[in-house]
């Protein structure tokens, strides 16, 4: 909940809700994103020869599945192994969800209902015809 809330630049509050109204569909698009990402990283360092470059990746590998701290080139490290897997192992739009998750996990979107990320789209409708939003400013 920190990290989403540091990442997106949103309170720790604000993420817990937005936690809450995604349920499982918007926690699943996370642990996807994160995924993608370690599996980029793993896909790296298994590429190197034993030495420093391949330690710091698993460092950062640490940091990203311990303490959701991905590292500053992830999304480009992710669109890299999604770009060099074939389409045929998987679906495009599998492929485009899976860049979508990353995106979401590494800056969350700052509306998600425009932005229709899974778990908040079709909550969200239902809250809107209640009144209330999904995910409340800083006074809410």
């Amino acid at each position: 909940m920190d990290a989403l809330a540091e990442r997106g630049g949103i309170t720790r509050d604000q993420a817990a809700d937005r936690l809450a109204q995604g349920g499982e569909k918007y926690r699943q698009l996370l642990d996807v994103g994160q995924a993608t990402i370690a599996r980029a990283l793993n896909t790296a360092r298994r590429a190197l020869p034993e030495g420093p470059e391949r330690t710091a990746i698993r460092h950062a590998l640490d940091d990203l599945t311990a303490r959701h701290l991905p590292p500053a080139d992830a999304e480009r490290i992710a669109g890299a192994q999604l770009d060099s897997e074939i389409e045929a192992e998987r679906a495009p739009d599998v492929t485009a969800w899976c860049r979508r998750a990353v995106a979401e996990y590494l800056a969350p979107a700052p509306d998600p209902v425009a932005a229709g990320i899974d778990g908040l789209r079709l909550r969200s409708e239902a809250r809107r015809r209640a009144g209330a939003s999904c995910c409340p400013g800083p006074s809410g």
